[in-house]
């Protein structure tokens, strides 16, 4: 999986975010920037790890929470294709 972050299951500290902030991070990357850095594939496997419900993504960049698009920034800055 080419995720680069690990995380417990729903366990986050200050420096670690949490599984379902970088799902929405995610969603946001997909749905709202058009520029997802993990396949759909890889997408699934993360919510089935992390015990999440990957669906319900919006394309409305006002539905996402300042944190999870400021994590959408780093996460798309840390990836390297």
């Amino acid at each position: 999986m080419a995720v680069k972050m690990i995380l417990k299951k729903n366990m986050a500290t200050k420096n670690e975010p949490s599984a379902t902030d970088v799902m929405l991070a995610h969603q946001y990357l997909y749905y709202v920037a058009a520029r997802p850095i993990w396949t759909d594939y890889e997408y699934d496997q993360f919510c089935n790890l992390h015990g999440l419900d990957g669906s319900g993504g919006s394309g409305l960049a006002d539905k996402y929470p300042e944190r999870v698009k400021q994590l959408a920034q780093e996460m798309l800055g840390n990836h390297s294709p």
